[in-house]
């Protein structure tokens, strides 16, 4: 979608975010390792509100983690 939009000189900002490991019911599933760095959902959100008013038209396309860190893609369509 990014490739596209910016091919035909859109404006729009594409980006792809993974929240953390957030607290939520859906969290709450047993698993065979320890999960750490649970983050609440105010903080999940408010990272991640940061990390998309931050970010240009020349981030489109990208994953970011609500830190801002760059996440790589092996799907072969972020660019």
């Amino acid at each position: 979608m990014a490739a596209e939009l910016q091919r035909k000189g859109s404006p729009t900002t594409i980006l792809a975010i993974h929240p953390g490991e957030v607290a939520t019911d859906m969290a709450n599933i047993a698993v065979d390792w320890e999960v750490e760095g649970i983050i609440s959902v105010e903080e999940s959100v408010s990272a991640m509100i940061e990390v998309i008013e931050t970010r240009t038209i020349h981030d489109s396309g990208k994953f970011y983690t609500w830190e801002g860190k760059v996440l790589a893609c092996d799907c072969h369509c972020c660019g």
